[in-house]
């Protein structure tokens, strides 16, 4: 949250900052191509 990345900050730890945003960007990303590819497989059982 906002508290935990202002404290990161102020420590002056923004690698580590920027590190864990680009990895829950890329863990949403995989998340999303997976429930993507889950849906179009129930999509086509129901067809």
């Amino acid at each position: 949250g906002p508290l935990v990345g202002g404290w990161m900050a102020r420590g002056g730890n923004y690698t580590l900052l920027w590190a864990a945003t680009v990895g829950v960007c890329l863990l949403w990303l995989v998340a999303a191509f997976f429930v993507d590819r889950w849906d179009r497989r129930i999509l086509a059982y129901e067809a």
